[in-house]
């Protein structure tokens, strides 16, 4: 849906878009607005980038690199916001204050109860906007992750752009954005990773939307999406 809203606002006829807030989500758009016919589930892609010990948790620790649907290491815990928890949680618990239940000492998984997700990624957020260097160095190393993933993309599918548009909860923030792109960068200087904002806002209703101070056009790019694949299927 997101590579759908990318796609019109920008009239592109081919693009490839991402969502990162709770998950990742990946979306393709090929020249006359058709979809590959190949599932698209790249959160589910077994990746594991070194984090060994971490495969000892159960799942829904978490400090686990183990997929949720598969145990196994999975790139959903590389990229979106059970990334963000696991890599706070190794750079410094503190960062988790609050927020978190468990006891690292006890043999029980620890947790950010439900309610409590949102809050604690925008506190993340907050973190490195306000120049925490360990909550900088989160978002640096998802940046990276996301660049190891645009690469197995590459080697599986070989799509022939290399720019990624990002919509979602984590491009809300300007300074979040710029650290995902320093990390992308450091592991490959191949791919160009974009933020949609009010300068992309092409449409009537997304410059409605980019006018509103209290929200930010990349969060629209799932709904928005979804209103024009409705209309270009009817």
């Amino acid at each position: 849906m997101a590579a759908f809203t990318a796609a019109n606002e920008l009239s592109e006829e081919e693009l490839i878009a991402h969502t990162l807030g709770t998950d990742l989500g990946t979306g393709w758009v090929l020249p006359g607005g058709l979809i590959p016919k190949i599932p698209l589930e790249l959160y589910d892609i077994i990746l594991d980038l070194g984090s060994y010990p971490s495969r000892r948790f159960l799942p829904e620790d978490l400090r686990s690199t183990r997929n949720e649907n598969s145990s196994l290491p999975g790139a959903r815990r590389y990229l979106g916001q059970a990334a963000a928890y696991r890599l706070a949680w190794e750079l410094d618990p503190a960062l988790l204050k609050g927020y978190f239940h468990g006891d690292a000492s006890s043999d029980r998984p620890i947790l950010i109860p439900g309610e409590q997700r949102k809050a604690c990624l925008s506190h993340l957020m907050d973190c490195a906007e306000s120049g925490n260097q360990l909550a900088e160095e989160l978002f640096r190393r998802i940046g990276l992750n996301f660049g190891v993933m645009s690469c197995e993309m590459d080697f599986l599918l070989h799509p022939p752009t290399k720019d990624r548009y990002l919509y979602g909860r984590f491009v809300k923030s300007r300074r979040c954005f710029e650290l995902l792109q320093e990390g992308c960068r450091a592991y490959s200087s191949e791919f160009t990773i974009y933020a949609p904002d009010e300068e992309t806002a092409n449409t009537p209703l997304m410059k409605q939307l980019a006018e509103r101070p209290d929200v930010s056009v990349a969060q629209f790019g799932q709904a928005i999406g979804a209103i024009y694949f409705a209309a270009s299927s009817a």
